[in-house]
């Protein structure tokens, strides 16, 4: 993969594209805002001679994002009352979302810890252990 990049479904329109090194394993989206309720795709760049890979997404509507916020809220003032560790905390988030299908914010709330301990470097572990991006052809 040479790099990935964001466009809009219907127009094909490039919103945002990032070159990738080799080694590069984790990105995060770095572009304009996205809107809600719209549908985009990323994809790989990659050689001509290679199908890049495509993956459509959806932006939420304001109201499930508003509705996610509080519950979110509501999750981390629960377990501050309780006493629970910021690592802790973190990880009910990253369980919240990841119970939900919402990966990219269960990943973007997993790797938004410098050094994980415990479950949180497990999740992180398995997930990286899976290839989501296999060498493709001979390269």
């Amino acid at each position: 993969m040479e790099g990935i990049e964001v466009r809009h479904l219907r127009s094909n329109e490039l919103i945002w594209s990032q070159t990738l090194e080799p080694t590069t394993n984790k990105i995060t989206y770095q572009g304009e805002e996205l809107e809600p309720e719209q549908v985009y795709f990323w994809r790989e760049t990659v050689p001509l001679e290679t199908l890049p890979t495509k993956i459509v997404f959806r932006i939420m509507n304001k109201e499930e994002r508003d509705r996610i916020s509080t519950e979110l809220a509501e999750l981390e003032s629960q377990l501050e009352t309780e006493g629970a560790s910021e690592s802790d905390i973190i990880l009910a988030r990253v369980n919240y979302f990841a119970e939900r299908q919402l990966w990219s914010d269960a990943l973007q709330e997993a790797y938004s810890v410098e050094n994980p301990s415990g479950e949180l470097a497990d999740f992180l572990e398995k997930f990286e252990a899976h290839n989501f991006c296999p060498p493709q052809g001979g390269n």
